[in-house]
């Protein structure tokens, strides 16, 4: 719970303003949203999930950062992938996971991410 304090800061204010920005589609806010629950602060608990939609919103506008940001968390196995509503899980047992194959996407990721 954010105590009365918190809240008449000028912190507190920007942060709302920080979070209104992200909620309308400012993929700068969404980024800089997504530093916030990865690394956690006086106002918000570190959250990895929220640090990955974050960026994953960001970075479906083409945010530089966050694509980096994004391809960073998924390599340290920080939070995880949510399945999207479109595609149903798979009943029975779970396919193998193929890591090499994995890495060599995550790198390739980061590769055209950086230029």
């Amino acid at each position: 719970m954010v105590s009365l304090s918190l809240e008449g800061s000028e912190a507190f204010r920007r942060r709302q303003a920080l979070i209104g920005a992200a909620q309308v589609g400012d993929g700068d806010a969404q980024a800089t949203l997504g530093d916030v629950f990865r690394v956690g602060d006086e106002f918000t608990d570190q959250d990895f999930d929220e640090a990955i939609q974050l960026y994953r919103r960001a970075a479906d506008q083409g945010h530089p950062g966050a694509l980096n940001n994004l391809a960073a968390m998924y390599a340290r196995s920080w939070g995880f992938l949510r399945m999207r509503p479109e595609r149903p899980r798979a009943i029975g047992k779970p396919p193998k996971r193929d890591w090499k194959l994995r890495s060599s996407i995550l790198a390739f990721v980061i590769y055209t991410a950086t230029g």
